[in-house]
């Protein structure tokens, strides 16, 4: 990268437009440059315009790049040009204030990137223009800053600090900082880790679980007590399917009452509305004549309402034919009247035409007088408001003529502060530099209170070590006694025996109980099935036996059912026979004494003489009861066909079960063999004692040698614990040693820091003593006395004084200004004035003229038709005519109407009366043909017959209340029946003897048990459960463990390498690396600028240098045998080394270097200046920063940074033989 120009306007001292061109003469040819000039001139402001322009960064300072802005400027900007690869850019960094004014708020910074030669801007916003430059060049900003700008002494500094200064120097220099925040991080994320460690430990520590002996013995229990539960709950079943068929007896029992008692009142309540019954009927035969009467009634109403009307015509047609004759006289007269309002308008049109031409042209002649007043009148009021400007203008003009005065008197009396303002930036650095003193020395006095701090502190700190030390080496003898006791211990616990035979024991047992386990289970589980297959057989034999009754029950019921058939069959044939004879009931009320029967030809017939009794009635009783007879034994027969079939799947459903039995049974003892051929002992399936016996022996046997184990376990753990604790002693020993080594080079760094710093101080204080001279000498113009504490009231009045200075400056410009806008303005105010005062009376005459010429034709209008308006009266004359146009045509329409009125009267009496004939003949037809009908159903009269019938609501309800009854009667009795039956099916299943409150009871006690049995297992599942959750969670801690173990280990591992609470380690190892490789790129340039020098890096210390003297073989040599001129090659070297190291990845072209020269003797200064000749041969463009004035005598070549009245300063380019003002 290389720089090839900078132009900016309005920075810090630099007011105005600037531009430096390092690719032209004087400078290109060169090569090597001086940048001169007295302290606060403004030479560093030409590297804040490079970084600024490039970056948008100061490089001096953090704040915000504004902040470099001139003061009282509207506009600052920096423009540099650079070329990398043979490709040439424009970068630009500008700020400006609201509306160019020097007071205007500051608006965001601009930043651009433009390509050269074609001007072609690049499409980025600013924020991404230093990240492009970044890209392009192949430099961020700090490698810019450690690359092209060279703070050659901060290395000086490097080589006479100590120890802990030049680490925080190396640092700075090579922004090797994150080396530091790596080892901190290293640090605490071990010590996190190792917490995390312990916590997860301590929570294994804490876990209670359950043994496997004690987790076998909760589920056997659980095991036994289900059993249970399934006996008690077979038993529970049962006593609820007894205790429910007693009290389905009970019920079906209670509703066979119930519904006997509500069959006996339906049966009454039927009986007692038989009157209400006979009413219907009565209604329901009356109602075929309903058709005729209600034709009678309509023919009536239809009669009745036709005389009504012809009464009513008769009274209306005299009033309609008076009402005719009055229409007619109306309509004559309404003639006569609009043919005279057609004659009256037509008289009137001439005048109208002659009158509405005459207002046309007065309403003309009107409008165009009114305007010219109108336009009189303004004209006047403009003409007074230039007259009144006029005075205002003079007025004016005097006022600014004596405030002119006032501002030229007062500037000629405070001429010495003209260029105030750019004096007061001289004066506000000068302070700035008194204050930066100030905190310094501050700094400076407390960093050597801590220095001499650090010094006891370390003292102190090598005492208090070197005692925990002797107490640690006592620790540690007395944890390997402990080792020894507990391993003779283990050794006279084992007796002779190894713990692996032990453990090998430990590990076999379980296997073993584990099959006793099995087959106690199995001893067990075959004795219950023996038990069950024992039951069922019992069970099987009573069940046969009651199959064989059953059966012989149902037979003997077949054969009583088969008889009860036979004489409900001869009593059904009786029953018909009596109804046969029944049929003739009509032919019998026929019969007559002494007349012969048309049946039979008899004239001595039994039924005439009231001596046959029918017996219908009877037989139908004793047809009904054997009908129930049959039906019960019908129900009594499927009752028991039922429960011989019941039986019959009770019998197969057991022997099924006998034969699974068997087959389980079969299986358990094929187990138990198999199980048996992996114990030594001999055992058999039917002998549950002698396995449970042999059981708990090994049970007895494991829990000893299993508690043997776990306290030799236990001691060899703890064996392990305080092995752990010796290597953690051993370590805190080593630890100890080391710090107490580090503690005594820290408090020798100490006592050399003390000696530096009080060096400093007495520089500072005679820095001090300089600049307060030059700040009163300053003051003394102003007749004021300079103190630190005043300062900024100072500056206050100074910048007062340099405000009103710069406002009455201002006023004065504008006041010139104002005059001569004053005079101009009035000179055009008075021609304007005299112009407007000759068109106004112009416009006067003529105004006169036309108003004249109105007045006469307003006369001469009024006299021809006076005030009325021809349109008006035109409009009065034709709404009088529509007006009487529309009474015409309203009268003709009632004439006609009054006619068809009457017309339409006439012919409606004819109608109506022909009508009323033929209706009243109808009513008679009608009448006479009901009557007839009436008396031939022996109904007495029409009269009569009206009578019988009900109105239609009550006619429904008495037929809904009819056939509510019958259907209520039919279900019930249905209902009565089908309870009957279903008790009679009830009481034959006959489930127990038992009474229901003995059987509730029971049940309650079983329901107890089982809750109690219940509420046991879920105790013990619990436990199980919980148990299972606490090793589960114990596996996953121990997992965790396991992998928070294997992580604690890495970061343990990366701590002990890198790691430090303050950083020093890491941040040391890296500074030796990247200042090994400075150390080589230095000595690249070492050789150019001395051959005699070599850097050498001290293999022992991380950040120590030597140099090697190649005159005196090769002799190593400290730092501070160099004298001032070679202090200065070694860093010159140190600080080009660190630009090849920053810009690596960019060829760098352009070198500043800044610092470094203002402390060297003359001699020193040549040897400095030299090496910088020897430097630019290697085609560099080097730039020096320096206000030592012996540059200007070696360096022909020079920007001259020099200050002037008022602050400001001016750039001049100086070569051989040329000068350029910039």
């Amino acid at each position: 990268m290389k720089i090839l120009g900078v132009r900016f306007l309005n920075l810090n001292s630099l007011k105005g437009l600037h531009e430096i061109r390092f690719d032209q003469s004087p400078l290109a040819e060169a090569g090597l440059f001086a940048i001169t000039g007295p302290t606060g001139a403004g030479k560093t402001t030409l590297l804040d315009a490079i970084t600024v322009g490039l970056f948008g960064r100061v490089h001096r300072h953090d704040r915000d790049a504004f902040e470099i802005m001139t003061r009282h400027t509207s506009e600052s900007f920096s423009e540099v040009e650079f070329e990398v690869k043979d490709k040439k850019y424009r970068c630009k960094w500008a700020v400006y204030r609201s509306r160019k004014k020097t007071d205007g708020k500051l608006q965001p910074t601009h930043m651009e990137l433009i390509t050269l030669p074609d001007q072609k801007l690049m499409d980025l916003k600013p924020s991404e223009v230093p990240g492009k430059v970044a890209e392009i060049s192949g430099l961020d900003y700090n490698q810019f800053l450690r690359s092209v700008i060279l703070s050659q002494g901060d290395f000086t500094r490097f080589l006479k600090a100590s120890e802990s200064e030049r680490s925080d120097l190396l640092e700075k220099i090579t922004d090797t900082g994150i080396y530091s925040r790596i080892s901190m991080w290293a640090y605490r994320q071990a010590d996190k880790e190792k917490k995390t460690l312990e916590l997860l430990r301590a929570k294994l520590d804490n876990s209670e679980l359950l043994t496997e002996e004690q987790v076998s013995d909760f589920q056997t229990q659980v095991a036994d007590l289900q059993d249970q539960i399934q006996q008690q709950q077979k038993v529970k079943q049962e006593r609820e399917q007894q205790v429910n068929w007693l009290l389905r007896l009970e019920q079906l029992q209670q509703k066979k009452t119930g519904l006997a008692a509500q069959l006996q009142v339906l049966v009454a309540n039927f009986e007692a509305q038989q009157s209400e019954f006979k009413k219907l009927q009565q209604h329901q035969r009356a109602l075929q004549f309903k058709p005729a009467l209600i034709q009678i009634k309509s023919s009536q109403n239809q009669a009745q309402q036709l005389d009504q009307n012809l009464l009513h015509i008769a009274r209306l047609l005299p009033d309609y034919q008076q009402q005719t004759q009055e229409a007619e006289q109306q309509l004559i007269i309404a003639k006569q009247q609009v043919r005279q309002a057609q004659e009256e308008l037509e008289a009137a049109e001439p005048i109208f035409h002659e009158v509405t031409q005459q207002d046309s042209i007065i309403s003309r002649d009107k409008e165009h007088f009114l305007k010219n007043r109108q336009n009189y009148i303004q004209a006047g009021e403009e003409l007074e408001k230039l007259r009144q400007l006029l005075t205002t203008k003079q007025t004016a003009l005097q006022q600014i003529q004596l405030y002119l005065e006032q501002t030229q008197n007062w500037l000629q009396q405070n001429q010495p502060a003209q260029h105030l303002d750019r004096e007061i930036i001289t004066y506000q650095q000068g302070v700035k530099d008194l204050h930066d003193s100030n905190r310094k020395l501050q700094e400076v006095n407390r960093e050597y209170a801590e220095q001499e701090n650090t010094h006891k502190t370390a003292n102190r700190f090598i005492q208090h070590q070197k005692q925990q030390l002797e107490q640690d080496q006592n620790n540690a003898l007395a944890t390997s006694a402990q080792i020894t006791f507990l391993q003779q211990i283990n050794q006279n616990l084992l007796a002779g025996q190894s713990f692996a035979e032990l453990e090998k024991i430990c590990n076999e047992l379980p296997t073993r109980i584990h099959l006793l386990e099995q087959q106690n289970q199995l001893a067990y589980q075959y004795q219950q099935i023996t038990g069950k297959l024992k039951t069922l057989s019992q069970s099987i034999q009573v069940n046969e036996a009651e199959q064989q009754q059953v059966s012989q029950a149902s037979s003997e019921l077949t054969v009583k059912k088969q008889q009860a058939t036979e004489t409900l069959q001869y009593l059904q044939q009786i029953v018909d026979l009596q109804r046969q004879i029944q049929k003739y009931e009509a032919d019998r009320e026929l019969l007559q004494p002494h007349q012969p029967c048309p049946l039979c030809g008899s004239e001595q017939h039994p039924f005439v003489l009231n001596q046959y009794h029918s017996n219908v009635s009877e037989a139908e009783q004793k047809c009904h009861t054997q009908q129930q007879v049959v039906a019960g034994l019908t129900d009594q027969q499927t009752i028991l066909a039922l429960h011989l079939s019941s039986l019959k799947a009770l019998l197969e459903n057991e022997q099924k079960q006998i034969a699974e039995l068997k087959a389980e049974q079969a299986a358990l003892i094929s187990k138990f063999r198999v199980n048996q051929g992996n114990l030594p002992e001999e055992l058999f399936i039917n002998s549950g004692a002698a396995i449970l016996e042999i059981l708990l022996g090994y049970q007895q046997k494991y829990q000893a040698k299993k508690e043997l184990w776990n306290k030799i376990r236990q001691n060899e753990e703890e064996c392990r614990r305080f092995e752990k604790i010796q290597q953690e002693q051993k370590e805190i020993i080593l630890k100890r040693e080391h710090e107490i080594s580090r503690a005594q080079e820290k408090e020798e760094q100490a006592l050399r820091q003390m000696q530096y710093l009080q060096e400093e101080v007495a520089d500072l204080k005679e820095q001090q003593l300089v600049v307060s001279a030059q700040i009163q000498s300053f003051l003394l113009r102003f007749g004021m006395t300079f103190t630190l504490d005043k300062s900024r009231d100072i500056e206050a009045r100074l910048q007062q004084l340099s405000a009103t200075f710069a406002q009455h400056s201002e006023q004065l410009q504008k006041l010139n200004l104002n005059l001569k806008q004053t005079e101009t303005e009035q000179i055009h105010l008075s021609e304007n004035i005299r112009e407007r005062e000759q068109l106004l009376q112009q416009q006067k005459i003529v105004l006169q003229k036309d108003q004249a010429n109105l007045q006469q034709l307003i006369h001469t209008r009024q006299q021809l038709f006076g005030t009325k308006i021809p349109q008006t009266e035109r409009e009065r004359l034709k709404q009088a005519l529509q007006q009487q146009n529309q009474l015409l045509e309203s009268l003709q329409g009632s004439f006609l109407q009054k006619q068809e009125q009457m017309r339409l009267a006439q012919s409606r009496q004819q109608q109506w009366q022909t009508e009323l004939t033929r209706v009243q003949a109808q009513v008679t037809t009608l009448t006479t043909e009901l009557h007839q009908s009436v008396r031939a159903h022996n109904i007495d009269s029409v009269d009569t017959l009206v009578q019988l019938f009900l109105t239609d609501d009550e006619a429904h309800r008495i037929e809904l209340l009819q056939k509510q009854a019958e259907r209520a009667l039919a279900e019930h009795q249905k209902l009565y029946t089908d309870t009957e039956q279903e008790l009679y099916r009830e009481q034959a299943r006959q489930l127990t003897d038992c009474a229901l409150a003995d059987l509730q009871t029971e049940k309650e006690d079983l329901n107890a048990t089982m809750a109690r049995l219940h509420q046991h297992i879920g105790s013990l599942q619990r436990q199980l459960e919980q148990d299972a959750e606490i090793k589960a969670k114990y596996r996953e801690t121990a997992a965790q463990v396991d992998i928070q173990q294997k992580e604690f280990l890495r970061w343990d591992k990366m701590a002990a390498l890198i790691g430090s609470a303050d950083g020093k380690k890491f941040s040391k190892f890296a500074q030796g690396l990247t200042l090994a490789r400075l150390t080589e790129l230095a000595n690249r340039h070492l050789v150019k600028l001395n051959e005699r020098y070599r850097i050498f890096k001290n293999p022992n210390q991380d950040l120590e240098l030597q140099i090697i003297d190649t005159y005196q073989a090769d002799a190593v040599r400290s730092m501070n045998t160099l004298s001032g001129g070679e202090s200065f090659l070694v860093s010159l070297a140190l600080a080009l080394g660190l630009s090849d190291l920053a810009g690596r990845k960019a060829q760098i072209n352009s070198l500043f270097i800044d610092e470094g020269f203002g402390t060297l003797d003359t001699d020193t200064l040549d040897i400095a200046i030299s090496a910088l000749e020897n430097l630019q041969v290697g085609g560099k463009l080097i730039g020096v920063i320096s206000h030592v004035e012996a540059l200007k005598e070696r360096i022909s070549t020079q920007i001259q940074v020099n200050k002037q009245a008022g602050g400001q300063s001016f750039i001049k380019i100086v070569g051989y033989e040329t000068e350029v003002y910039v």
